[in-house]
């Protein structure tokens, strides 16, 4: 049987820096990480606050502190189009479990692998995407993270590895998006409804795969209006 909570890939549309986007709609980007790598290299300094400077030169392995500079770097390039603010001169409030804010909107950001994807827009969202790695033992985690109806849907469906990656991003995409980060009960937090109610919200969640080797899970208040880009090159924001 096939997992009916995992839908195909998107048809995600080329970003430009021509269009005009709202922030009164969800919008869902994409990037390879890989092919901003040299940009960090050469704006950094001149984009990133000296904070994300100083906090992607703390990471023990040097790849993980260039993902963490490029999804910040990012996540600022692609708010400037929607603040008319730019990047280097977005200030960030921090709220609940230190997570960042822009008054008026709404942002989530995740990357795995090679892939990051940042969710925009006017209502409380949570995204989260994972690199479905072949060789993960995820049946040692089952019991700490999953209730046994969740259990009995990754063993029930066509491949288990698909099954736990699309009931795993759910949860934290629902918990990015009601602000709790990792919670202690994932085992009562039900990722099986396409509907859940977290901290006084409901929250509507979608999972799709993603470049063939990533599972991505949304969750937002409505997700009847979602725009998807592929931000594939720098564009001048001023």
């Amino acid at each position: 049987m096939i997992n009916p909570l995992l839908h195909n890939e998107i048809e995600w549309k080329l970003f430009n820096d021509e269009l005009n986007l709202m922030a009164d709609k969800t919008h869902v980007f994409k990037a390879s990480l890989s092919s901003f790598s040299h940009l960090i290299q050469e704006d950094s300094k001149s984009v990133l606050s000296i904070q994300e400077l100083k906090k992607s030169k703390r990471f023990i392995k040097k790849l993980d502190g260039e993902r963490y500079a490029i999804g910040k770097y990012l996540l600022r390039i692609i708010l400037s189009y929607f603040t008319g603010i730019s990047p280097a001169s977005l200030k960030f409030n921090t709220i609940a479990n230190k997570k960042p804010a822009i008054e008026g909107i709404e942002f989530n950001v995740s990357h795995s692998g090679n892939l990051i994807v940042i969710a925009i827009g006017p209502q409380m969202i949570g995204a989260d995407v994972e690199f479905i790695n072949k060789n993960f033992d995820y049946e040692l985690i089952l019991p700490n993270c999953f209730n046994q109806n969740e259990q009995t849907f990754i063993h029930n469906y066509d491949n288990r590895l698909l099954n736990f990656y699309t009931l795993w991003t759910r949860k934290e995409a629902i918990l990015k998006a009601s602000g709790e980060g990792l919670a202690d009960d994932l085992c009562d937090l039900d990722s099986l409804s396409n509907y859940t109610k977290r901290k006084n919200s409901v929250f509507d969640i979608s999972s799709h795969i993603i470049d063939n080797e990533y599972i991505m899970s949304l969750a937002m208040n409505d997700n009847s209006n979602v725009n998807y880009w592929h931000f594939k090159e720098f564009a001048e924001t001023t």
